[in-house]
């Protein structure tokens, strides 16, 4: 019962941030270094997870901030200390990030095992994948209360990795399509398999409030691959392909924001409203209660060089519009309906056949 109300809840909170979440520009990319300090995750002799994901997120960080200046770029971490999962997401959230991006190593026991592979928050109950969301899960081992932190979460558990996915849910759409760029960058630039995007139960994923993902490098456990990934020439090309994906993804946000923008302008240009001239005057006049009474939220100053024009309201129909200027005439006894299409003025009888015209 407990497990069933925590989901209807959060599909009711999922539903409100679908409704309130929209294109907007990146303007803040918070990069990830997964593990850290006294969690060295995976590792291979000499090398740790923890050294080789800082390399990269630190080389990522600066081809971003020298190819999009006006980018804040921010870390989780920026040395070797230890950040609890809970806190990188929540870093990431109060820095109003617009991308969160978490990079790992990855590794097996089959030290044949080679590729890239990136996922985003998800259910998926493939062995391969509760693996990765096992192991990288397991840093919240090192943090005290965590069932009281991550809102009950016990490993292991596919109750859980249920409701955190849904948590992410709303930011699905955009964090699959940063992955599938980041996969296909690793597919056109290395010649290591191409193990695709997947979906997992990743707890420094289910709190952020943006499209986000986890992109492992490669495998550490593979002796040749691991020693590729080690390497500040592999490093500086896996950070070159996160980056040439971060760009694609920039560039098609921008056009969808452009898009948008640019029907608006249209939709302007062609509306149809009406608006009640309240006054006009060689003197700018105070927009307050004492000269526009009821009216003074509703007021708009236009100045044309010359007189200052106050119009009040904004009306989609003659019929309503005069009904106001009647209503308004003891207050303003010269006031007039004034008719506009987008921000040019037009005749009331040009306005009237366009609104027969709709009819």
């Amino acid at each position: 019962m407990k497990l069933y109300c925590k989901l209807i809840y959060l599909l009711f909170t999922i539903c409100l941030s679908i409704a309130s979440s929209g294109q907007s520009a990146v303007k803040c990319i918070v990069i990830d270094a997964g593990h850290g300090g006294k969690d060295p995750g995976a590792t291979n002799g000499k090398m740790t997870e923890k050294s080789i994901t800082l390399a990269v997120s630190l080389k990522l960080g600066e081809i971003i901030k020298a190819k999009h200046p006006q980018i804040k770029v921010l870390y989780t971490r920026r040395d070797d200390v230890f950040v609890p999962l809970h806190e990188r997401s929540n870093f990431a959230n109060k820095s109003g990030a617009d991308l969160l991006i978490s990079i790992h190593t990855n590794a097996a026991r089959n030290t044949q095992a080679t590729g890239m592979e990136t996922f985003i928050m998800g259910v998926d109950k493939s062995e391969a994948s509760l693996a990765v969301a096992m192991r990288e899960n397991d840093v919240i081992a090192f943090e005290s209360d965590y069932s009281v932190r991550y809102d009950g979460f016990e490993p292991g558990s596919a109750e859980s990795f249920i409701i955190f996915s849904l948590m992410n849910y709303a930011y699905r759409t955009k964090s699959l399509e940063l992955a599938t760029l980041v996969q296909k960058q690793y597919a056109d630039n290395f010649s290591t398999p191409n193990r695709g995007v997947k979906q997992a139960g990743l707890l420094v994923l289910w709190q952020s409030a943006m499209p986000s993902i986890l992109t492992e490098i490669g495998f550490l456990s593979n002796p040749t691959e691991g020693k590729y990934i080690a390497s500040t020439e592999g490093q500086q090309k896996i950070a070159q392909a996160i980056f040439n994906a971060v760009d694609l993804y920039i560039g098609s946000t921008q056009t969808r924001e452009l898009k948008v923008e640019r029907n608006e302008t249209a939709k302007e240009n062609y509306e149809l409203y009406y608006r009640v001239l309240a006054i006009i005057s060689k003197k700018k006049k105070e927009i307050n209660s004492m000269n526009f009474g009821q009216y003074v939220s509703v007021t708009q100053e236009v100045f044309d060089g010359e007189i200052y024009k106050y119009f009040v309201e904004k009306l989609f129909s003659y019929k309503d519009a005069l009904t106001l200027q009647q209503r308004m005439t003891s207050l303003f006894p010269q006031g007039r309906v004034v008719a506009f299409k987008g921000s040019r003025e037009i005749s009331l009888d040009q306005a009237k056949e366009i609104e027969r015209e709709k009819l």
